[in-house]
């Protein structure tokens, strides 16, 4: 599979799909790495690194998100490359925190399909 659309839905910010365009069933949830505390010593903090939310198994878990593979994107080929990272080389818990103000990397906004309540 190689065709994603980015799908972002109003009221799920600061979430975003990654959605299979060739397989409905495979999609990814993102977020930026900051509204979970994570922080990368070889990634520049301008690139905004964006990580795969994991979801809870249980309620009453708190949502995490997988801090070692975050994507960046690249405005200039429209295409995320991830990145693997050591343990050693993660700063921060990787729960989610909705009272951090974290944007959209740069040219992310203009390639996504954006859906807004009806």
């Amino acid at each position: 599979m190689e065709s994603y659309a980015l799908i972002g839905l109003e009221h799920e910010r600061p979430f975003l799909w990654l959605q299979s365009v060739d397989d409905a069933a495979v999609s990814f949830l993102l977020a930026p790495a900051a509204k979970f505390g994570l922080r990368y010593e070889r990634l520049s903090a301008a690139s905004l690194p964006m990580v795969m939310v994991l979801l809870p198994g249980q309620a009453g878990q708190p949502l995490r998100a997988h801090g070692q593979a975050p994507l960046v994107f690249d405005p200039q080929t429209s295409q995320f490359a991830q990145h693997i990272i050591e343990a050693a080389e993660v700063e921060g818990d990787g729960v989610f925190a909705p009272q951090v103000a974290a944007p959209l990397p740069p040219g992310l906004a203009a390639r996504m399909l954006a859906l807004g309540a009806s």
